[in-house]
């Protein structure tokens, strides 16, 4: 799903804690003496506070924030940021009117219905309601392209207020610079490449607060060349998962891919690259998710293998999309296939198309849609990884399904929700979940779907 303002927030789960000052040695730690108490009468010293501690603060000292922010990324303030604050009931408003400005009245039933029949959701949840109530639980503010303003949650001060100031005002300075509006809307129908977008808006958001965070404590720059500090950042932010637990992998990784493989992207940049030639990625932009997790693949530019899905005779298509290989890995991680497993089947990836079909009249009734994933690999060998891999999530596609089918080029599980099929051809692999599936119906996929190499 294209989240409503995925591109523009400043997670509590991203602003907790703070970077460390790892531009200079740690001293080595020595036994503390039990300190002398203070002479009669006299007053225990009052640090000084120059940080914001209100919502009210923050606002006013936005100006002062936004210089130090264009002065650390580069981006000058071309006119007046807007700010505000909102509280949750507000959000959910505001968040319910940019669906409605970014999708068609069908568009969400129609993901809806994909992401129940690939089990990524439950069939009884209702979609919408819980991106909403997971954003409002997760958001400490926000920046509206639409309305050219950027809003803190009620309260955000508690949480590293002024770093959130911080995080969407480079989000302003980007939308000043470079239109993230019109920028995102470039690669609307596709949700891979926007998530990759998202990840590279994110990413700069979050390194910026990070450098701006040790400039306050009056460190030097992140050692972005070190992969141990990205790592930590990044599980400093997954720590914030822990308050997820209720929620569908799919949703929490998705809502978390743009804030941590982002940084360890743009981090990864700023290693060699100063913030001016960051600047160039908007210029010639991600086009995928491979390309955030592989930023080597990124440096080589490689361009994803087009599929375009053809109609099914009797069916009404609905959903129609890419999933990439972020969605990939989030749908072998949904049915058991272990993270290093699934991580390995997914990296040779070349390009893919999902599209869901629907009897007449049924086209919001996820049990009797039938999804069809077809899959393009950079080698045969990396197809067979994936072949290898994804045979472990049909179990799960189908409902508690057992074998029905088994050899080297093609595996069927029928089980309580359907049949889920996978069938192998030299770098291409069909991934077919619905009520019936036959060997007719897999050969016109074959045959109909084209592949533009």
């Amino acid at each position: 799903m294209r989240w409503p303002f995925a591109a523009f927030l400043a997670l509590s789960l991203a602003c907790r804690g703070g970077a460390e000052d790892h531009s200079k040695p740690k001293p080595a730690e020595k036994p503390v003496a039990p300190p002398p108490a203070p002479p009669a009468a006299v007053e225990p010293p009052v640090a000084k506070t120059t940080a914001p501690t209100s919502n009210d603060d923050l606002l006013k000292d936005a100006d002062r924030i936004a210089d130090k922010v264009a002065a650390l990324r580069g981006l000058s303030v071309k006119e007046p940021i807007k700010r505000g604050v909102m509280n949750k009931d507000q959000i959910t408003e505001r968040l319910l009117q940019r669906v409605k400005d970014e999708y068609a009245p069908d568009e969400i039933a129609k993901e809806e219905v994909a992401l129940k029949r690939l089990g990524l959701i439950p069939m009884d949840a209702k979609y919408l309601e819980m991106v909403i109530e997971l954003l409002k639980q997760q958001i400490a503010g926000f920046y509206d392209p639409w309305e050219k303003e950027l809003y803190i949650m009620e309260g955000a001060g508690a949480l590293g207020g002024e770093e959130v100031m911080a995080h969407e005002i480079d989000h302003a300075l980007q939308d000043q610079h470079f239109g993230l509006k019109k920028w995102l809307a470039e690669v609307k129908k596709n949700e891979d490449a926007t998530l990759a977008r998202q990840a590279l808006v994110e990413g700069d958001g979050t390194a910026l607060m990070l450098e701006y965070a040790l400039a306050q404590k009056g460190g030097g720059a992140p050692p972005w060349g070190e992969p141990e500090f990205l790592q930590e950042q990044a599980s400093t932010i997954r720590m914030g998962l822990v308050l997820m637990a209720d929620v569908p992998l799919f949703l929490r990784e998705s809502l978390v891919f743009p804030y941590v493989n982002g940084l360890k992207f743009v981090g990864t940049a700023r290693a060699s690259k100063s913030w001016g030639q960051v600047d160039g990625f908007y210029k010639k932009p991600p086009l995928s998710t491979e390309h955030i997790i592989h930023p080597d693949k990124y440096d080589a530019y490689e361009k994803p293998i087009e599929i375009r899905a053809a109609d099914m005779k009797g069916s009404a298509r609905g959903y129609d999309n890419v999933l990439g290989e972020m969605g990939l890995w989030l749908l072998l991680r949904q049915h058991g296939i272990p993270e290093d497993q699934a991580k390995e089947g997914v990296s040779g990836w070349g390009g893919d198309r999902i599209a869901v079909f629907t009897p007449p009249g049924k086209k919001s009734d996820a049990p009797s849609a039938t999804a069809v994933i077809y899959t393009v690999w950079d080698q045969p060998a990396d197809a067979d990884e994936f072949f290898a891999a994804a045979i472990g999530a049909l179990a799960g596609l189908s409902g508690a399904g057992t074998v029905s089918t088994k050899n080297d080029t093609h595996v069927e599980f029928k089980g309580q929700s359907g049949v889920a099929s996978i069938e192998k051809k030299k770098d291409a692999v069909l991934l077919v979940v619905g009520p019936a599936v036959d060997a007719a119906m897999r050969a016109q996929i074959w045959k109909s779907w084209k592949v533009k190499r």
